[in-house]
């Protein structure tokens, strides 16, 4: 049976939502793309990606390039309705330079001519360079533009939406970064903001196209604990005023899932717009035996791809598979498991927090798996936890638990750890949340709170050999 319900756009207007959460009001292709919003035609590539737009207005179309990571490089004007760069007279009129997370760094006019370039802290847009002009952005608990004020003396502010629309300026600055909501590209053609993986439209507060995974899950991205989530097509979860979407996929708490880290405390720029009383950024401990991994309360979401040092399912040896891995059991265990870890960071738990005194990751882990009835694997004796080198170590055998070989991709519901000699810990050690395309989500405890971030980062083991274990049941 078919569920409806009504979703209301910023104009008072509603319309009733059909089976998979599409707005009825508007025609959508086999895979349950946005064809036509009202506003504008879509193409889309084989990837479904928006590869065309065509203005209903006025007709004007343009089309759009990506490069082999699926980062957007550069969009132009096309003379006929098509993806095919052949044949659509195509002309580019837009470049772009884009950082290892994808953010635009530069921009260029399709050519060889300097438009502009953005300078970013802790993952937040700063200043834009012009020709004419140096603007420093100054920005909501979002990361949405609310200000200009430019070197010259021009200044401007920015009004918009929650969903991020009804977008207005007041003063004399000119509008040099399309950087708008939560510091994503606006395209003045369209009207949407690119978020990266999809194209948002705050006209209906929606994603342009469901949310897809790179491998098959029953639905991506999705907390079964929270219905919000199940909605392929929602914003952040419909809390916009205190949720933000990084690339795309995930809903988070604002101000974190930065790849970028700014100044360290203790320069005046750094203490003006990143630290707390404690001399820390968002209240970060940088103690020699955290320094390496934690940085929890600035990386505690960072749904962002991996830039460095990932080496992901390279343990010196794997254990023989259990017949039973790939068991339904087994498998909705592991779906729990990584579940109830992305909830402890979702809700930024401290309840295993080491500032709090609290045991460390181990502790965390095994309360995961003993909360989805796996059972978190003890010493002999003893009510002890497996200590992360332990984990990591794949020589050390654990019942009902394997080591992944060469190659294999870890999942969700693995056990991500790696040995490292810290003053009060023998390395890290967490749950793995999600892998897209190679970016492994890891949810571990940090100083602060239970935060999510990306294997081979630096804050869970970058530069060390991660061990991944597979729950194969008793």
């Amino acid at each position: 049976m078919a569920r409806s319900s009504v979703f209301c756009l910023s104009g008072g207007q509603s319309v009733w939502t059909g089976r998979g959460n599409r707005l009825s009001a508007y025609s959508y292709d086999a895979a349950g793309n946005v064809m036509n919003d009202g506003v504008n035609q879509y193409l889309y590539d084989a990837e479904d990606r928006v590869c065309a737009v065509k203005s209903d207005t006025t007709g004007a179309m343009t089309g759009y390039i990506y490069d082999g990571a699926g980062d957007r490089v550069g969009k132009g004007t096309i003379t006929s309705f098509s993806c095919n760069l052949s044949s659509n007279g195509f002309v580019a009129t837009s470049g772009y330079v884009v950082g290892l997370s994808g953010e635009q760094l530069t921009e260029t006019n399709g050519g060889t001519g300097w438009v502009h370039t953005h300078v970013y802290a802790n993952g937040k847009l700063l200043a834009t360079y012009t020709s004419s002009d140096t603007l420093f952005e100054l920005s909501d608990w979002l990361g949405t533009k609310r200000a200009d004020v430019g070197v010259s003396g021009c200044e401007t502010t920015w009004q918009s939406l929650p969903f991020g629309d009804g977008l207005t300026s007041s003063g004399n600055c000119s509008d040099s970064s399309e950087l708008h909501f939560t510091g994503k590209e606006r395209d003045a053609e369209s009207g949407n903001d690119y978020f990266g993986a999809r194209y948002y439209a705050s006209n209906m507060g929606r994603f342009l196209t469901p949310d897809w995974a790179a491998k098959a899950v029953t639905v991506p991205y999705a907390s079964f604990g929270d219905p919000q989530t199940l909605n392929l097509y929602v914003y952040v979860e419909n809390g916009p005023l205190n949720r933000v979407d990084a690339d795309g996929h995930m809903s988070q708490p604002p101000g974190y899932g930065s790849t970028l880290m700014g100044p360290r405390c203790g320069s005046a720029a750094a203490d003006m717009i990143l630290c707390d009383s404690g001399g820390s950024p968002f209240g970060l401990d940088y103690s020699a035996a955290e320094a390496n991994y934690d940085a929890a309360y600035v990386a505690q979401v960072e749904w962002v791809s991996a830039s460095t040092g990932n080496k992901a399912a390279q343990p010196a040896q794997a254990q023989q598979q259990n017949s039973g891995e790939g068991s339904s059991s087994n498998v909705d265990k592991r779906n729990a498991l990584a579940d109830a870890a992305y909830d402890e960071a979702k809700n930024r738990s401290t309840n295993w927090a080491q500032g709090n005194g609290a045991p460390k990751c181990n502790v965390f882990v095994c309360a995961m798996l003993n909360k989805v009835g796996i059972g978190g694997p003890t010493y002999p004796g003893g009510d002890n936890p497996l200590v992360a080198q332990d984990w990591a170590n794949p020589k050390f055998k654990v019942d009902n638990w394997r080591v992944l070989g060469p190659g294999e991709a870890p999942q969700a519901g693995d056990v991500a750890a790696y040995k490292e000699s810290f003053s009060n810990a023998t390395g890290h050690s967490g749950i793995v949340t999600g892998n897209e395309n190679g970016t492994i989500r890891v949810v571990a405890a940090g100083s602060r709170s239970i935060y999510q971030t990306t294997a081979g980062s630096k804050y869970f083991g970058q530069g060390m050999v991660i061990t991944y274990r597979r729950y194969t049941g008793p």
